[in-house]
């Protein structure tokens, strides 16, 4: 939390040298030991608008998710999507994956989404 706090305090600041003086983003990026391509990122406010796009998307793709499963099964999803090893719980997860794989169609991406795991770890949960 403290390293958002100073990284947007950073931020504000390379946005006003920027437009303050001319300087190229490379000399900033120097200055502030980060990229000319980040630089010009954070001046371009790229940052900020992908993290309302991916907020704006992962809302609609839970609402198309809870039309397609039933409540029981969304409620399971969240259950399962905690991080915990146990052996029980893979299990638990291995049939919820064959469940929206086989039944509902999901790709392999769209069940990581939901249970907060990469792609490849949801192929090894199927096909184990």
């Amino acid at each position: 939390m403290l390293q958002q706090k100073k990284n947007k305090k950073r931020d504000e600041t390379i946005r006003k040298i920027y437009h303050s003086k001319n300087i190229t983003y490379s000399k900033i990026g120097k200055r502030y030991k980060i990229s000319a391509e980040r630089v010009r990122q954070i001046v371009l406010g790229i940052s900020e608008l992908k993290k309302e796009e991916k907020a704006k998307w992962v809302e609609q793709h839970k609402k198309h998710i809870k039309k397609v499963v039933k409540t029981h099964l969304f409620n399971e999803i969240q259950r399962l999507s905690v991080q915990n090893r146990s052996k029980e719980l893979t299990e638990q997860r291995k049939i919820l994956v064959k469940i929206l794989r086989d039944k509902y169609g999901f790709s392999f991406n769209q069940i990581g989404f939901l249970l907060q795991r990469d792609r490849s770890s949801i192929i090894n949960l199927y096909y184990s």
